[in-house]
């Protein structure tokens, strides 16, 4: 029994010694591969974030990890979402945050959740569209299908009028020639920017039963990849109904 004892006893020990050799390795390489930060490091990163997340809220999501601001910012995260470059998002992002719609409580989160596959000139666009297409933001070209795997932003739903696109992007010279340094700083002459060029956009919107209607529906989901069981489920999609149904929503405050 003694002897039983005595071995029990000495495998404790060698669990405790390799468990304490583990720690003191992962120590010695976390401070071997991460630099301690001082206080003035601190404090530099600190105003670079915030400036960031001023600038760019998409930033907020990209940085979650590895953020305390960002992610007091952001309660609900995708660490890993990537996003497309800045310069091939759209003009519209120069002004407004990749989260714009805020007016009404009940549709905004609803409306912001398309902003990452469809683009705002999708919606927001004076002239009429012939067909609904994928769009290679970044390479400036359709896309036949919406692949699994992407950089939010990247390819987006987009009109097409005479195989033209509807899609500015913020680098392109008809916009970056407007955006200069000066509007960009200023919230009066962005809203003028916007007043001048884009703001007749907002009246003549697309609105859900544009695109989830099983009657004169303006989208083709067939066309755009869909299965024909996926195609008729965003046909006959029950979310705006509810929107039209109810004109009250209880949303609860924190």
């Amino acid at each position: 029994m003694r002897r039983r004892f005595f071995a029990l006893g000495y495998l404790f020990f060698v669990l405790l010694t390799v468990t304490g050799l583990i720690m003191i390795f992962a120590f010695i390489e976390r401070l071997a591969t991460k630099p301690i930060l001082t206080t003035s490091d601190l404090v530099e990163n600190a105003l670079s974030d915030s400036t960031n997340i001023k600038e760019d809220f998409a930033y907020v999501i990209e940085n979650v990890g590895n953020d305390l601001q960002a992610s007091l910012k952001n309660f609900h995260y995708y660490p890993t979402v990537a996003f497309v470059d800045n310069k091939f998002r759209s003009s519209c992002l120069g002004c407004h945050t990749p989260l714009p719609h805020n007016r009404e409580e009940k549709l905004r989160a609803f409306l912001n959740m398309h902003g990452g596959y469809v683009a705002c000139q999708t919606c927001h666009w004076v002239k009429p569209a012939t067909e609904y297409r994928w769009y290679d933001v970044e390479r400036k070209a359709f896309a036949a299908i919406l692949p699994e795997k992407r950089p939010v932003m990247s390819i987006l739903l987009v009109g097409v009028n005479q195989d033209q696109a509807y899609f500015e992007r913020r680098s392109d010279q008809s916009f970056s020639s407007k955006y200069t340094e000066s509007v960009q700083s200023s919230f009066e002459l962005k809203n003028q920017l916007c007043e001048s060029n884009y703001r007749d956009d907002l009246k003549s919107t697309l609105s859900c039963d544009n695109c989830h209607t099983s009657k004169n529906a303006s989208i083709d989901w067939g066309r755009l990849g869909y299965t024909d069981a996926r195609a008729l489920e965003l046909a006959t999609l029950s979310t705006p109904s509810v929107y039209q149904k109810y004109d009250e929503f209880y949303i609860p405050s924190f």
